[in-house]
Parts: C-alpha cells; sequence; structure tokens
C-alpha cells in the first residue's frame, strides 16, 4: 500500500491494493482506523487483496490497515486517505431568533470542506435597527454555500438604512427589500404614487417585505418606491427607493 498518504477528491472512485507476498497465505484483514472496516454497496472488496470504494465520501477519510497472516506469521501495511478540494457543506448554522435590545449577538455558520472555510458575524449592544435578515456565506475558492435567518429585536419599527437607487433593465425582474426593523410588526407594504402594491398581475408582495416586479416596463415602473412598515400601536417607518430603467424606449 504505497505511497502513505493519497489524496482522492470526493466523488471520486479509491481502490486500495494490499500487495502480499509468501506463502501460505490464510487470509487478510481490513480496517479503518480502530475498526474492522465495514462493507456494503459502496464499500466493496474486489478480492482478497483489493478493496474499491466508489464514490469516496467525507467519512470515509482516515487510516487504511490490511493485515495478511498465516499459521506462522501476521505482516500490515496503511495508507492514509485524506480529501482533495471539496466544496464546503454546512454543519452548523443560526436560526430565526427574537431578542431584547442591549446584549451581545454572535452568529456562526460551521461548515466542513477541504480548505476548511470560516464565517462570523458578532454584534455587541444590539439595536433594534440590527434586526432583519442576515446571510451567511462560506468559500473556500472550490464552492460556495450560503445561508440566510432572521433576526427579529424587539422595539418600534425603523429604517435600518438609507434605501439606495435601483437600476434595472427591461424586462428583468425587480427585487426590493424593505431596510426596516422592528419587532412585532404589523403590516409592511409597498405603495407607489400613493398606491398599495401589488395592483396589476405583474406585482409580488411578501410577508417578509420584499417586492417583485416581473418584466419590469419603463414607462410604468420606473420611479419612486415607498416601503412602510407599521407595528399594532400604530407606529410607521417609511424608506423611499429610487426605481431607473434601462431600455424599452
Amino acid at each position: 500500500m504505497s505511497p502513505v498518504v493519497q489524496k482522492i477528491h470526493v466523488g471520486r472512485p479509491w481502490v486500495i491494493n494490499c500487495s502480499v507476498s509468501g506463502h501460505p497465505i490464510h487470509g487478510v484483514h481490513w480496517r479503518k482506523d480502530v475498526d474492522v472496516l465495514s462493507l456494503d454497496g459502496r464499500v466493496s472488496q474486489i478480492s482478497r487483496d483489493v478493496i474499491r470504494i466508489d464514490p469516496v465520501q467525507r467519512e470515509d477519510r482516515g487510516m487504511y490497515q490490511c493485515i495478511a497472516y498465516n499459521d506462522q506469521d501476521t505482516a500490515q501495511a496503511a495508507v492514509e486517505l485524506t480529501l482533495g478540494d471539496d466544496v464546503p457543506e454546512f454543519q452548523e448554522t443560526f436560526e430565526e431568533q427574537t431578542i431584547q435590545p442591549g446584549p451581545s449577538l454572535s452568529l456562526k455558520c460551521v461548515a466542513s470542506g477541504n480548505p476548511l472555510p470560516k464565517s462570523f458575524v458578532n454584534i455587541s449592544n444590539v439595536k433594534t435597527e440590527d434586526g432583519g435578515d442576515y446571510r451567511c456565506v462560506a468559500n473556500n475558492g472550490v464552492g460556495e454555500v450560503s445561508h440566510e435567518s432572521r433576526i427579529n429585536v424587539l422595539g418600534p419599527p425603523v429604517v435600518v438604512r438609507r434605501a439606495r437607487n435601483v437600476t434595472v433593465v427591461a424586462g428583468d425582474v425587480l427585487v426590493l427589500r424593505c431596510p426596516v426593523a422592528g419587532y412585532p410588526l404589523e403590516n409592511i407594504h409597498w405603495e407607489r404614487t400613493g398606491v398599495r402594491l401589488p395592483y396589476n398581475h405583474r406585482q409580488k408582495a411578501h410577508d417578509n417585505g420584499t417586492l417583485e416586479v416581473h418584466h419590469v416596463e419603463r414607462a410604468t415602473d420606473q420611479g419612486p418606491y415607498v416601503c412602510v412598515a407599521t407595528n399594532r400601536a400604530g407606529q410607521t417607518a417609511q424608506s423611499t427607493v429610487i426605481v431607473r430603467v434601462q431600455g424599452n424606449e
């Protein structure tokens, strides 16, 4: 079994060949780490001296050992399987939560992969305006995964940031997110020229305050959009974004 360390990419097959010499050979035992190697549909013993793993998975990494024996003696050899570059996969993520203003907040995403990706967010002295959707991205240069969840901070509606003007190409989908926080909120809606949206089949409003406008048209969809958030006490916060549409003259 040579070389002593072999690197295989996840998803690829791997064949372990235990070259045995001498006579007679009564048998060969296979072990992974400290346990007897378990055979299944993915891990198979092709012959006495050969094991095939297809496809290799993350849990396959470790030390493999073959032990040949007869009535007189035993001989053994070992090889370590390490994983090649592998896209990340989340093992731990943060969930939606509701908290009071004041304490610290730590959001952590733990991902597997090779190289190992890491992602952390720490917020001290949490304020109402810190509430909203948080997105964790793990990228190790081989691939990328993301996770998004909402953090609710108790308090009245408040604008968390100044809305940026948006430029969209005619015919594309316009997506607007309402930059407000506060919890609990009774309602989040969008208005255009004083009229509440949606008012046609191309517009779709989501409960989280996101507005979609499909097949954007310059003549009818360009201009200011106002997002309004309201709580049960009647307190409101609003933010305006200017949409510019390119093309469709």
